[in-house]
C-alpha cells in the first residue's frame, strides 16, 4: 500500500509504502498495490518506493497527491526474481542490525541521567578527581564545607552584592 495523499513523498526518511496482510478496509487515499514477483517482489517493491525520489511525481500545494497516472509512470529498476530475493534478504539484515543498533543507543539514551547524576556524585565527593588529587598530594582535607549563602552573591532588589569570598 502506498499513500495517494498526505504522505511525506519528499521527506527521504519516510515511509510511503506499508505492508499490510489480510482483509483491509482502504479508504481512497491509498493505492494498494501487489507485485508479480509474490511476496519476494512486494517486499523489493516496498523498499524501493520508501527511498523513490517523488519530485516530478506529485502534485499539489498544501497536501502532495501521487494520483495513479503518475504512478504508473515511476521507474523501477526490476532485477531478476534470484537476485529480488538476495537484495530483499541483505535488506531485512541490514534492518535487523539497525534495529539492534537503536536498541543499543536507546538504552544509552535511558541511562543518561542515571549516568549523568553518578558523574556528579563522583564529581562532588572527591572521586571524580581521585587520582589527580594522589598525583599532586592534595587531599580532602582541602576541601571545605561552607553553608550555601557563603558561596554566593546576595541579591537585594534585583542588584547582586558582594559578600565574602570562600578561599
Amino acid at each position: 500500500m502506498v499513500g495517494e495523499d498526505g504522505a511525506p513523498f519528499l521527506d527521504r526518511m519516510k515511509d510511503k509504502a506499508y505492508m499490510i496482510e489480510g482483509k483491509a478496509w482502504v479508504n481512497n487515499h491509498a493505492h494498494i498495490l501487489r507485485s508479480y514477483f509474490g511476496s519476494t517482489g512486494n517486499f523489493y517493491l516496498l523498499n524501493y518506493l520508501n527511498c523513490f525520489d517523488y519530485s516530478g511525481y506529485v502534485n499539489g500545494t498544501t497536501r502532495l497527491k501521487l494520483t495513479q497516472a503518475s504512478m504508473n509512470i515511476i521507474p523501477i529498476p526490476v532485477a531478476p526474481l534470484f537476485e529480488q530475493r538476495r537484495i530483499v534478504s541483505r535488506i531485512e539484515s541490514l534492518f535487523a542490525k539497525l534495529d539492534e543498533a537503536k536498541e543499543k543507543a536507546q538504552a544509552v539514551v535511558d541511562s543518561f541521567e542515571l549516568r549523568k547524576s553518578a558523574i556528579l556524585h563522583k564529581a562532588f565527593t572527591g572521586e571524580l578527581t581521585e587520582r589527580w588529587r594522589k598525583e599532586n598530594r592534595v587531599g580532602l582535607d582541602s576541601w571545605k564545607t561552607v553553608l550555601f549563602n557563603d558561596c554566593i552573591q546576595k541579591m537585594q532588589n534585583g542588584l547582586a552584592k558582594r559578600r565574602g569570598r570562600v578561599r
